[in-house]
């Protein structure tokens, strides 16, 4: 008889908080709402450094940074 094993990928879901200057949701909520690994995301305008706060599976810091310049945001992690 053939064994077969089961192989079980687990992603755990992580959370990343980012310094940025941007000061309107409506100016990234079609671009992070469109990133395939961000599973929710948080930006607190009120905040003096407009954290912006993302959680998701498998995603880098380095693709969110690259994303929000891209739109002429400054950004960096907190």
């Amino acid at each position: 008889m053939k064994e077969i094993k089961w192989f079980t990928k687990v992603f755990l879901m992580k959370t990343a908080k980012f310094k940025t200057n941007i000061d309107s949701e409506a100016r990234v909520k079609s671009l992070l709402d469109s990133y395939p690994l961000i599973k929710e995301w948080k930006l607190d305008i009120n905040d003096p450094d407009k954290t912006l706060i993302v959680s998701g599976y498998s995603f880098s810091k380095e693709d969110i940074i690259k994303v929000i310049q891209e739109e002429g945001y400054m950004i960096q992690p907190k």
